[in-house]
């Protein structure tokens, strides 16, 4: 570790307000930030930070001084990022955390319990973690209060499923344990809404944001939570058979049966519209893939046709389903082989590249005026505003909604493009010549010689043909890390969140950095 780098401390509140740093020197021992930097960093957070209810990023504090023979981050197996934490698997079955004390960086009161464990679980919009052991005890820790009530219970677990703020554990036998984080008693545990019924063979558990879907051996559904977000589907029961795969949405279910009959239930049956489109459904049977928004779905069949329903918005704020895509193609060439979705629109890519785009118009769901230019197409890429299109020819074309509904999407095209990332706030595009563009951003300034992008959840690490990087915070300046400091050549391993970015070598050893430059081999002692 550089000794002359910024503090991790610094760092981890510093980057969030990087246009406002007047240095570019990265050789200092603190980075101060003003009342107005600070307010700025915590809208940051708010508008572009992992969606989510849980905890917010609480204090950066010594990750970790629990009584650990070995605390190294030496022997990894594997690593872990959650909402503001990390943790390290290694090889002898033992865990290292580090990080938001408050969002799972300090395992202390669970420390005796993480022994032989195999597999941990996190999610990039939450905090805390859950380990599965060995013995198939499933011990968590920065996730509410129910976790320590139903500890005799989480035994004999097969697997854990979470979302948000509710929670399923999968037994051996099948049978499920579940909860939301703000049950407290044991009788909400035992008797409330987010409770599941009592049931064996279960292979798989859906949630969305308030109910739960089951997947039983024998092909059959159960469901629980609340009624309109999917919890009760007891009317659907004679067609809930043979299900092979359940997708959720926020607020509704989706099943596909073995030759492909999709069923779906919840939001996306409210209302006489919504209606109408359900009762099409059963028009279709060769369903293999189902996307969706935060209002509806959409499904491709094998014969290249696609539907879509459940569509929640006004007439006035959205592009209706292009219902030509419903029926049969007239050749091959017109089969759509891929669909995407974004957070309020959809994209549907065609064998002979054209792209048909339809759904929220402050999503990216008007493509009308673009569409000379979407053609030839070869890749398909979702933001949480809108699309990237990557042509034969390797021009990319990048749009996204305007808050004004009856403008034109915001467009970018950018030529000779190798490599496309996206982050939930937009896109990064490598060109042939190891340039960089950032969308509307245009060229990343002082970005170049890169041979590879790597997304994290705020921003970008760029890869340079020296073995040295580039990074930088989505539409903030770029900053440079030496190789000697965070040698990324032959990493097996990447993940992150909104603080840093952490690595895996085949040498079982951890790199860690931020998105100022600054980093080197992580250190669970170090302050954050």
């Amino acid at each position: 570790m550089n000794k002359n780098s910024v503090s991790w401390a610094g760092a981890a509140l510093a980057f969030f307000a990087l246009t406002h740093v007047i240095t570019n020197s990265i050789n200092k021992q603190d980075v101060g930030l003003s009342p107005v930097q600070r307010t700025q960093m915590e809208n940051t957070l708010q508008q572009y930070g992992p969606k989510g209810n849980a905890s917010q990023y609480g204090q950066y504090a010594q990750a970790d001084d629990t009584d650990l023979t070995d605390n190294s981050l030496e022997n990894v197996r594997h690593i872990y990022t959650n909402k503001g934490a990390f943790a390290a698997l290694r090889q002898d079955g033992s865990v290292v955390t580090w990080g938001d004390r408050q969002c799972g960086g300090d395992h202390s009161t669970v420390a005796t319990e993480l022994v032989n464990v195999k597999t941990i679980f996190a999610a990039a919009n939450r905090c805390g973690f859950a380990a599965l052991t060995q013995d198939h005890r499933l011990v968590i820790w920065d996730m509410g209060d129910a976790p320590a009530l139903l500890k005799d219970k989480l035994t004999q677990v097969a697997d854990f499923v979470m979302r948000d703020d509710l929670f399923a554990a999968i037994k051996q036998d099948g049978s499920v344990i579940s909860w939301s984080i703000v049950d407290g008693s044991l009788d909400e545990l035992t008797q409330g809404i987010y409770s599941a019924p009592e049931m064996k063979d279960v292979l798989s558990v859906s949630i969305n944001d308030a109910a739960f879907a089951a997947l039983k051996q024998d092909g059959s559904v159960v469901t629980w939570g609340s009624a309109y977000h999917g919890g009760e589907s007891q009317y659907l029961a004679e067609k809930l058979k043979d299900v092979k795969a359940i997708y959720a949405g926020p607020s509704a279910f989706t099943a596909v049966t073995q030759n492909g009959e999709l069923i779906s239930w919840g939001s996306v049956n409210d209302g006489q519209e919504s209606q109408k489109q359900l009762a099409k459904l059963s028009e279709f049977t060769s369903a293999i893939k189902v996307v969706n928004t935060a209002f509806g779905f959409a499904a491709l069949m094998a014969d290249g046709r696609v539907y879509g329903w459940g569509e929640g918005f006004l007439p006035e704020s959205r592009v209706l389903f292009p219902l030509a895509l419903a029926n049969l193609p007239a050749n091959s060439q017109e089969k759509v082989i891929e669909i995407i979705a974004n957070d309020g629109a959809y994209a549907a890519l065609k064998a002979n590249g054209d792209v048909v785009v339809w759904g929220h118009i402050r999503h990216g769901g008007n493509a009308s005026a673009l569409q000379k230019k979407l053609q030839h197409v070869r890749a398909l890429y979702a933001t949480e505003m809108g699309f990237v299109a990557l042509r034969e020819d390797g021009t990319a074309i990048g749009w996204q909604g305007m808050d004004d509904l009856s403008g034109e999407p915001m467009m970018q095209e950018v030529t000779d493009v190798i490599q496309i990332v996206t982050l939930s706030q937009g896109y990064a595009a490598l060109r042939a010549d190891g340039t960089v563009v950032e969308d509307s951003a245009g060229p990343k300034v002082g970005v170049s010689e890169v041979v590879e992008l790597i997304p994290s959840v705020m921003g970008f690490t760029a890869k340079r043909r020296d073995g040295s990087l580039s990074v930088w915070q989505f539409g903030g300046l770029s900053w440079h890390a030496k190789k000697q400091n965070i040698d990324l050549t032959d990493v097996i391993e990447v993940s992150g969140n909104t603080s840093n970015m952490i690595a895996l070598t085949p040498e079982g050893k951890v790199l860690s950095w931020d998105l100022l430059g600054n980093g080197g081999e992580a250190d669970p002692d170090r302050l954050y």
